[in-house]
């Protein structure tokens, strides 16, 4: 059994996400066949986690098995995000201490997508807190989201990134293949639907790395990039309902001083904390999938897009 969503949640399904709840049954069961003949994916995922997967994917059978597939072999191919992921550790402890990652209390109206906020600029110290660690957390905080919140899933994520007075030593980590492997993370192994990521304060050294993101990305995926500053708001709030905002922001979607203070969500991560250690192991295991193992190189190219990339 899985999960009763809102009446609202519901017409999104049917209208937007081809979902047909006398269906759901069977495709799920469909999926859960799928897997049991991936040698790779030698594991079990529940039902809830299948139907998370099927809205994210549009109840696409075949983009189900592509997203499911990359979902678990970013996981082998990125060990640097995903082992470790100990809620406890001290590396996540600061950054859950200074809100680097904050899902916003209230879903955007209209679309009912979750807005996540991250913090790369102030109260955030590069020598404890480098960009990795941060990705580290957002990673975990989505696969929470995937888990218990059924407006990321149903309604898509927005991103918002803080960057005002960033730590220019960040720029030492930001390398091309870093900024490649990650896009790459964000296009193959993030299952939800990325309504949209806004950089606000973005320094002037930090644009090009903004520029190379957005040459590495899909057309689709970089069309929805946006920058921002503070004296640019009233544009932002053509593309963002202004309620959906934080405070500091002119919204009323709570403070993000007081969700950190309040640490709502640092009680939720580590309510986690045994879920990420156990679940470190499921990921593919590329010695058993059918066919040659995956890897960056050769299979996601790494290499072969920086050719196509004019970096001026």
């Amino acid at each position: 059994m899985h999960r009763e969503i809102s009446p609202t949640l519901k017409e999104i399904c049917r209208q937007d996400l081809n979902e047909v709840e006398e269906r759901t049954e069977t495709d799920i069961l469909h999926i859960r066949q799928w897997m049991e003949k991936q040698r790779h994916l030698n594991f079990v995922i529940d039902d809830q986690l299948i139907l998370a997967f099927l809205r994210c994917s549009k109840f696409s059978l075949e983009r189900v098995k592509d997203k499911i597939d990359n979902y678990y072999t970013m996981r082998t191919l990125s060990p640097e995000l995903y082992e470790n992921r100990d809620p406890l550790s001290p590396e996540i402890q600061r950054l859950l201490h200074v809100g680097a990652v904050l899902p916003l209390p209230k879903v955007e109206s209209g679309s009912n997508c979750r807005i996540i906020f991250l913090n790369l600029g102030e109260n955030v110290d590069y020598d404890t807190m480098p960009f990795r660690n941060i990705l580290k957390l957002f990673y975990m905080v989505t696969d929470i989201l995937l888990l218990e919140d059924d407006y990321a899933v149903i309604g898509g994520l927005k991103v918002i990134m803080q960057c005002k007075n960033p730590n220019p030593k960040y720029m030492l980590e930001l390398t091309p293949t870093f900024m490649k492997k990650h896009a790459l993370l964000i296009e193959k192994g993030l299952p939800f639907r990325l309504r949209a990521a806004y950089f606000m304060n973005l320094h002037a050294i930090f644009q090009y790395v903004f520029d190379l993101l957005k040459k590495m990305l899909p057309s689709k995926m970089s069309r929805r990039l946006e920058v921002f500053d503070d004296t640019k708001l009233q544009q932002l709030y053509k593309l963002t309902p202004q309620s959906a905002l934080p405070k500091e922001w002119g919204g009323d979607n709570g403070s993000l001083g007081e969700l950190t203070v309040l640490v709502t969500w640092k009680e939720n991560v580590q309510s986690y904390r045994d879920w990420f250690l156990q679940n470190e192991k499921l990921k593919s295991n590329e010695d058993l999938r059918q066919g040659p193992s995956k890897t960056y190189l050769h299979d996601f190219d790494i290499e072969g897009s920086f050719r196509q990339l004019n970096i001026d």
